[in-house]
């Protein structure tokens, strides 16, 4: 029997011809190199920063986040709330905090899906982190000067002024919602990824799905064509946000 098998052994070479190698195992350093920015430790002090800041924000605003919960999904209009001065600041926040939670979580997965990473995104290392916040700042600014200066050309500044508060209103409520599922792939890599990463999916299409409902409603109390809110969904809100995730794939 054991001189049938090794009968039957047969060189890489004779079966893929003279040119074929054989492809080294993994090796352990090579393993780790998938994770080289999120196992960075400043990667880790900026995730227990998003944790601290999450932290900070229920226990300062433990009494306004119901009443902001309430105004994001309740289905009358909540731009009132905007004269409560600490509404207004935690609005503010919480923006922040979806920025913050946004970007960690996008580096994330960048380097968990592209591997292996360009040479500029190790250049870059941990920094990396600061380009994707500040892009996601600036389109958040960029969408809200766009509508303002609409709403001063068309005359509509109330209702954009509304737009902006009810977009607002769901960007820092996504970051609420969805920052403690974040912090468990930011902080631990054993963590159950595909679950969690369905949940904040999940998470995400909900808070869409409610943006969407919402904002149909303004436009149709103020009387504006459903086409052009569809045309406002695809080229003020849908459209900068493909660009920017597009342009970032493409350099991956």
């Amino acid at each position: 029997m054991a001189w049938q098998i090794d009968s039957l052994a047969v060189g890489i070479a004779e079966v893929f011809g003279n040119q074929a190698q054989l492809v080294a195992p993994l090796s352990a350093e090579g393993g780790s190199a998938v994770w080289a920015l999120t196992s960075h430790p400043i990667y880790h002090l900026l995730a227990l920063a998003l944790l601290g800041y999450l932290a900070f924000l229920v226990y300062s605003y433990r009494g306004e986040i119901p009443l902001f919960v309430q105004s994001t999904l309740m289905m009358k209009s909540s731009a009132s709330d905007e004269a409560n001065p600490i509404f207004s600041t935690l609005l503010g926040r919480t923006q922040q905090l979806a920025v913050m939670a946004g970007t960690l979580l996008a580096v994330r997965i960048v380097e968990s899906e592209f591997v292996p990473l360009p040479e500029w995104v190790e250049s870059w290392g941990v920094g990396i982190v600061v380009l994707l916040y500040v892009a996601g700042a600036m389109l958040i600014i960029v969408q809200n000067l766009a509508l303002k200066v609409v709403g001063l050309v068309c005359g509509a500044s109330d209702f954009t002024h509304e737009a902006i508060t009810l977009k607002s209103l769901f960007v820092g409520f996504w970051g609420l919602i969805i920052s403690l599922p974040a912090l468990l792939l930011l902080i631990n890599h054993s963590v159950a990824e595909t679950f969690v990463l369905h949940t904040i999916t999940f998470l995400t299409s909900l808070a869409l799905l409610t943006y969407m409902f919402k904002s149909f409603l303004l436009f149709r109390r103020s009387k504006i064509s459903i086409l052009i809110w569809f045309l406002y969904l695809c080229t003020v809100e849908a459209l900068p946000v493909t660009l920017l995730t597009v342009g970032i794939i493409r350099q991956l």
